[in-house]
């Protein structure tokens, strides 16, 4: 996603949110805010008496000591530099600029380059294992093979990584402006710049999590002789969120052109208002969708049973993942399930409702903290899609585009402790119960005699 201002708006030594931040900054800002998320969500987790070295595929070898440690001292190294270099441009970037000369500085190209080298190093210094450990994931994550044996770890790490599709597409704007443009900041903050291709690769990147996530769920489709149903599920919810970014990228295109030439041309097929409802349409679909995805898979914290037969086929069918891989033996009654739902709000012959079933095994002691969990990945959902989309820019929204990256990242950095979690649960009780005696059971507010409004 651009990040979008008009010029005049960013005089240097007004209170405006790009002298605070600038633009090129903030990629690697909220890397480093994410890798404190993550060093945290070990560490707690730790605390919380879950293994997480042996949830992540960490070999005996390296759990002499704790994994957290590490990456608390990796993110400390990350955040001083990034700190100095950011001092640096204010004090001596900035602090020259007026109103009317070009920003233009390297420094943020060396703190990219800087931060790269100490995380991507080859050599065995500096914490080896866990960077090489890190290096090798992401090496297969971004491999094109499709048949490639996808990692649990691995999983966790794209799905963080969707958190971050945005900050993707700051990315390539951030390496044109600094590689491209010669270190010409102000490039990021000029409303009519289209070099590096930014229309096209901007969504692009943003995509770019989606697509791996994308890749993994069919593999695992494939892998499970295509008869885990739930992959292909998981799939279309990544999927679900290609048409909101290329939509909001068309809407980008709409507008320059409706500035440019006050209407759009004869030759598009939707005008500028249907092409806004037909986002908005889409962006509901994801984040209904992916919410859903969130409590009731990810989280295993919710599910739908409509007969007792049914409670007794899933109790069979939800299985932990391996520690080495993410394939996971899931029934495949999955789509019978839904049939079964819609049959039971418009069939009069299906006398019993469905049931909403709470899960009793939690780990955590306080139930107030899944509940809670549950109301801020809703209420943080319903603003991510709107984090996809390239057409609203700071100028629109006041500096509201960082915030929420700031709030996905907060998000996702809840959603990895109940994910963690639900993982340890299912390996601890080897079946993740669903009974009756194990599930709390919620009657939805469905008639009974299938009639309804």
């Amino acid at each position: 996603m651009d990040v979008d201002v008009q010029g005049p708006d960013l005089v240097v030594g007004s209170a405006s949110l790009y002298s605070l931040l600038p633009a090129t900054y903030r990629p690697i800002v909220l890397f480093c805010i994410g890798l404190w998320g993550w060093a945290l969500n070990l560490y707690i987790l730790q605390r919380c008496h879950i293994d997480t070295a042996s949830l992540l595929g960490i070999s005996h070898n390296d759990k002499s000591r704790n994994i957290y440690t590490p990456l608390f001292n990796i993110a400390t190294l990350l955040t001083t530099i990034v700190a100095i270099n950011l001092w640096a441009f204010w004090k001596f970037v900035l602090g020259a600029v007026t109103s009317t000369n070009v920003t233009r500085s390297w420094l943020p190209l060396m703190c990219y380059v800087l931060c790269s080298l100490i995380v991507f190093w080859p050599g065995h210094i500096f914490y080896y294992k866990e960077r090489h450990r890190f290096s090798r994931s992401v090496l297969r994550i971004f491999s094109f093979n499709v048949f490639a044996t996808v990692y649990f770890s691995d999983v966790v790490l794209a799905d963080i990584m969707t958190s971050f599709a945005n900050v993707f597409g700051d990315l390539w704007a951030t390496g044109c402006a600094l590689i491209v443009n010669k270190g010409i900041v102000d490039y990021l903050v000029v409303e009519h710049q289209s070099g590096c291709y930014r229309d096209i690769m901007g969504p692009v990147m943003t995509s770019l999590p989606y697509i791996i996530r994308f890749k993994q769920c069919i593999f695992e489709y494939l892998e499970s002789d295509r008869k885990t149903q739930r992959h292909l599920l998981n799939a279309c919810k990544y999927a679900s969120a290609f048409p909101v970014i290329m939509l909001s990228a068309t809407q980008k295109i709409a507008a320059k052109r409706i500035d440019e030439f006050g209407d759009l041309p004869d030759s598009w097929w939707i005008g500028d208002t249907g092409l806004f409802r037909l986002w908005m349409f889409f962006v509901f679909i994801n984040s209904t969708y992916s919410f859903i995805w969130d409590v009731s898979m990810d989280w295993n914290l919710v599910s739908l049973t409509f007969t007792a037969s049914d409670s007794v086929g899933q109790a069979n069918g939800i299985a932990s993942h391996s520690p080495r891989r993410s394939t996971t033996p899931i029934p495949t009654s999955l789509f019978r399930e839904i049939k079964v739902f819609i049959s039971s709000l418009f069939s009069p012959t299906v006398h019993q409702p469905p049931l909403l079933r709470f899960r009793r095994h939690l780990h955590f002691s306080h139930r107030i903290l899944y509940v809670g969990a549950m109301l801020i990945d809703f209420l943080l959902r319903t603003t991510w899609s709107l984090k996809l989309s390239s057409h609203l820019s700071i100028k629109q929204l006041e500096g509201s585009i960082i915030i929420m990256e700031f709030f996905e990242i907060f998000r996702r950095w809840i959603w990895v402790f109940f994910r963690l979690e639900s993982e340890w649960v299912k390996r601890s009780q080897v079946v993740l119960p669903r009974t009756n005696e194990d599930m709390e059971e919620f009657e939805l507010m469905v008639p009974k005699d299938g009639n309804h409004d």
